[in-house]
C-alpha cells in the first residue's frame, strides 16, 4: 500500500473510531501493518493449533482448536470443539495474530486443557462464550469500516442472535432429555414444586442437579434464561407456559441419586 493512499485509508477510519472506539480501529491498523511485514504463515487444513481470547475475564488464554481453512491473507477459519453438549463448538475467523502452532514439547499440554475442558460443559461453555464475544466485536469493527451503518449493524447482529437461538434450540430439543428422564409437556405448579431453582448452562447439568437434590422428580430447563427449577412430582399435570421450557421428569418408580443413597443407608436398631 502506498504511503499516500495508506494515510488516506487512515483518516477514513476515524468516523468509525468515534463511533465504535478507537481500540478495535487501532488493533486492526496494527495488525495491517503486521502483515505488511510478516512472511505469510502457512495453515493446514485439520491442523491442530491454539487461539487466543482476546478481552473479557479469559483474556489472554491459549485455548485447544483445529484449522479449518485459510481465508484472506492475514486470516484464518478455525474450529474449537469443546464436549458433546449443545453449544460447546463454534466455527469463526480470526487473525493470525491470535494463533499459535502446537509445538512437540507442548503437545501433551495441549490434549490435558482440551480434555479439561471436555469434562467441564460450564467452563467449555464460558470459554465458548467469551470466543463468540471476541468474534461479532471483530465482526462490527470490520462492518464499520466498510461502510455500513449503525442501524444496519444492529439489524445484522439481532437477526444472527434469532437464528442463532432457534439453531440452538432446535438442537437442544432433537437430542431430549438426558439419559435417565423421559421429556414431558405440562409443568409443576404450587405444593408440586420444590420452591428450588438455580442457573445451569445446559439441560445435562440441569438433570444432574436434579440427580443429587432430595426430592426431586422432575424438572423444568428454561433453554434462553438457562434457569433449572424442581419438582417434587415425576409427571406434573399443569398447562405450560414458557415456549421455551424443557421439561424432564423420571420415569414411573424412578428415584433420585440422593433418595436411592438415602434409603440403602443401614437402619440403626433402637435399644
Amino acid at each position: 500500500m502506498a504511503p499516500s493512499s495508506f494515510w488516506v485509508w487512515v483518516l477514513a477510519l476515524v468516523p468509525v473510531a468515534l463511533v465504535w472506539g478507537s481500540h478495535d480501529v487501532t488493533a486492526l491498523l496494527q495488525h495491517e501493518a503486521t502483515l505488511a511485514q510478516a512472511p505469510p504463515s502457512t495453515w493446514e487444513s485439520g491442523e491442530e493449533a491454539e487461539v487466543a481470547v482476546e478481552t473479557g475475564s479469559m483474556a489472554n488464554t491459549w485455548i485447544p482448536c483445529t484449522i479449518e481453512k485459510q481465508k484472506s491473507t492475514g486470516f484464518v477459519e478455525v474450529r474449537v470443539n469443546l464436549g458433546t453438549c449443545i453449544g460447546c463448538e463454534t466455527t469463526f475467523t480470526v487473525s493470525e495474530s491470535l494463533l499459535r502452532k502446537i509445538e512437540l514439547d507442548n503437545m501433551e499440554k495441549f490434549k490435558e486443557a482440551q480434555t479439561r475442558l471436555m469434562y467441564d460443559p460450564a467452563e467449555a461453555l464460558k470459554v465458548i462464550t467469551e470466543l463468540n464475544r471476541d468474534a461479532d466485536r471483530r465482526m462490527r469493527t470490520r462492518m464499520y469500516l466498510n461502510g455500513n451503518t449503525t442501524e444496519e449493524v444492529r439489524a445484522f447482529f439481532a437477526k444472527k442472535a434469532m437464528a442463532d437461538r432457534k439453531r440452538k434450540e432446535a438442537k437442544i430439543r432433537a437430542r431430549g432429555c438426558p439419559q435417565g428422564y423421559q421429556e414431558l409437556d405440562t409443568v409443576a405448579k404450587g405444593p408440586d414444586t420444590l420452591g428450588l431453582s438455580q442457573r445451569q448452562p445446559t439441560v445435562e447439568l440441569c438433570a444432574a442437579a436434579c440427580d443429587v437434590q432430595p426430592g426431586c422428580m422432575s424438572f423444568e430447563w428454561s433453554i434462553g434464561g438457562q434457569v433449572c427449577s424442581f419438582n417434587k412430582v415425576a409427571k406434573p399435570d399443569k398447562r405450560r407456559h414458557a415456549a421455551d421450557l424443557m421439561i424432564c421428569g423420571r420415569p414411573s418408580g424412578g428415584q433420585s441419586q440422593a433418595a436411592q443413597a438415602a434409603s440403602e443407608q443401614p437402619s440403626v436398631a433402637k435399644e
